[in-house]
């Protein structure tokens, strides 16, 4: 029994929007509404959910390594058996992915060596604050969900005269689950020549 069987629809329904499937979701159902003959898209159940929510976790077990895999807790361990929809949140806050971030301010000097380049971030809320040193160096590195999605944030001003408009993304996230290892030194030779020019 899986922890995603104790939850409700409305539940299973954040729980795949927070892991972006609910267009698998959406798949899955016209795809038995078309087995079953009906002709209308089903409405997704708690059953479509926990099989795609499960289907999700199956994969990403597969293509994270041992130290790195889904679901894994960082700092007091929990039971599964349970869990509110607050600690499912959490839990995938803290799981760390493979990633490379790319940092788009060419506005300052860089006088520090690219492979010394560092940011702190930090994520989480008044009682839980946690502040991460993000590398910047072009290579890849396990990063939390938590501090990734506070990086979606950071804006940059594309507007030299306003800087109270802020548009562009300072960072670029790139997730390497299932890179090849051509395409990482790829990918770092374009980060060292941004840096240069």
């Amino acid at each position: 029994m899986s922890k995603f069987e104790d939850m409700t629809k409305a539940e299973l329904a954040e729980v795949a929007k927070l892991y972006k499937v609910e267009d698998k979701v959406e798949k899955l159902a016209a795809e038995r509404a078309r087995e079953a003959g009906k002709g209308k898209p089903k409405v997704p159940g708690n059953d479509i959910y926990i099989e795609v929510l499960e289907g999700l976790k199956a994969e990403r077990a597969e293509e994270a390594p041992a130290e790195a895999k889904v679901g894994k807790k960082i700092g007091n361990k929990h039971s599964s058996k349970g869990k509110t929809l607050a600690q499912v949140r959490s839990d995938f806050l803290h799981t760390k992915v493979e990633v490379i971030i790319t940092d788009h301010d060419t506005s300052t000097s860089v006088e520090e060596e690219l492979e010394g380049r560092v940011v702190n971030i930090s994520w989480g809320n008044k009682r839980g604050k946690e502040t991460a040193r993000i590398k910047l160096n072009g290579g890849p590195q396990y990063v939390k969900e938590g501090a990734l999605r506070a990086m979606e944030t950071i804006k940059l001003s594309t507007n030299l005269k306003d800087k109270s408009s802020r548009t562009k993304k300072r960072f670029g996230i790139d997730y390497l689950a299932g890179w090849t290892e051509e395409k990482l030194l790829a990918m770092r030779e374009l980060q060292k020549t941004k840096m240069a020019v």
